[in-house]
């Protein structure tokens, strides 16, 4: 008997605008919780748009507040291929001046983010950019 071909999973694209804000040497990283990928890794505050948006809607959609951060540099498209999505990642690097509305993220020294769990995405752009 010859195997029965079955039903082909979907690929779905996804658009992942990643913040990575830095302050004194130190980024601000965050541990997956939701039943989405990578549950348990750590990656970059993220605003996930239904299609590329230009950097000033994401920026805007995501309020940052102008007045306490500089955009520093926004990364190249990277594609990510999981077995079922199409990840479109950039990475909008922002340099924070105060931690006066980054209350709720937790900053990480390059030594600190080594050791963190993180999805190869993540790992990628941090080995490119960062490290």
């Amino acid at each position: 008997e010859l195997p029965v071909k079955l039903k082909k999973t979907k690929v779905r694209n996804r658009y992942f605008n990643y913040f990575v804000f830095e302050m004194d040497g130190r980024f601000a990283m965050t541990a997956r919780i939701s039943k989405d990928i990578w549950n348990g890794l750590y990656d970059f505050p993220l605003y996930e748009s239904e299609k590329m948006e230009s950097i000033e809607t994401v920026i805007n959609n995501y309020n940052i507040d102008h007045s306490n951060a500089i955009i520093e540099d926004v990364s190249k498209t990277h594609k990510h291929i999981l077995s079922h999505q199409r990840i479109y990642a950039q990475f909008i690097r922002i340099g924070i001046k105060s931690n006066s509305d980054q209350n709720e993220k937790e900053f990480f020294t390059i030594d600190e983010m080594k050791q963190l769990p993180k999805p190869v995405l993540v790992n990628n752009y941090l080995n490119e950019y960062i490290f």
